[in-house]
């Protein structure tokens, strides 16, 4: 809870911001806290890499620490343009990336599953690193498009 609002204080101090992007936790935060601000939008997009899930705002305004959970009727919980990107042998957080990208709206994310790990492809992954870059331009594009 510390840490999301941490993160409410440093965007109200410092921003605005166009993006945010995190790794792993640093995405499930940033997941978390735009699950929070839905009214507001503090972001023009997202990009989460390997992310794990994002936690339940409304259980964690009560203390209690709880994934979230797509809507289940479908509808995007998370409505900014967003990249996905995630490694195919990411053991540990594979599954909970899809669980994000199912939270995003499908007419606005984008994804891209590289042949790594849990990891972001470096410069012995020159065509993961192309294509994280396509990804992550896409999402900019589009955020300029719906600015």
């Amino acid at each position: 809870m510390r840490a999301l609002e941490n993160l409410a204080n440093y965007v109200d101090q410092e921003g605005p911001f166009d993006g945010a992007m995190g790794f792993s936790h640093g995405a499930s935060l940033i997941a978390t806290y735009l699950l929070q601000c839905q009214q507001t939008q503090p972001f023009k997009c997202a990009i989460f890499l390997s992310a794990s899930r994002p936690y339940d705002v409304a259980a964690l305004s009560t203390g209690v620490l709880r994934y979230a959970d797509p809507d289940p009727d479908r509808r995007p919980l998370l409505s900014l343009p967003t990249t996905h990107i995630w490694g195919s042998r990411d053991d540990a957080y594979g599954d909970q990336c899809n669980v994000l990208v199912a939270m995003s709206d499908e007419a606005k994310r984008n994804v891209y599953i590289h042949k790594g790990g849990h990891e972001i492809p470096g410069p012995r992954a020159k065509d993961d690193v192309q294509g994280c870059v396509r990804a992550i331009r896409r999402v900019i594009e589009r955020a300029s498009l719906d600015a």
